[in-house]
């Protein structure tokens, strides 16, 4: 996702990743993308901390917009995922376990 400084690019028919998408946080950007009229949006989570239910009300008006894939950023496995990105694709890291893993905060 490109922008220049002070400007921010419209979501309205892109396609977007959002890494932890099931987890409080993510899940409330999950329902502003639907809101937003993305085309696509898919959340990938390990489902550690995020759960379906929190995808509940998003799946109900995005229908097959909105594609959960049950796996971790770190897993070789969801490469595929994220190799669909493109440049252009916007990618949202809201994994909140992994910034506080990072940051020294959760053992």
């Amino acid at each position: 996702m490109s922008t220049q400084e002070g400007t921010a690019q419209p979501v309205t028919g892109q396609r977007v990743l959002v890494t932890g998408g099931a987890g409080t946080i993510g899940s409330t950007l999950v329902d502003q993308l639907v809101e937003a009229g993305v085309a696509e949006i898919v959340v990938l989570d390990n489902l550690v901390r995020g759960r379906r239910e929190n995808l509940a009300g998003a799946q109900s008006v995005a229908g097959d917009r909105l594609i959960l894939v049950e796996g971790d950023v770190r897993d070789r496995g969801a490469t595929p995922v994220l190799a669909e990105c493109d440049p252009d694709t916007g990618l949202l890291d809201v994994d909140a376990q992994a910034a506080a893993q990072r940051s020294g905060a959760v053992a």
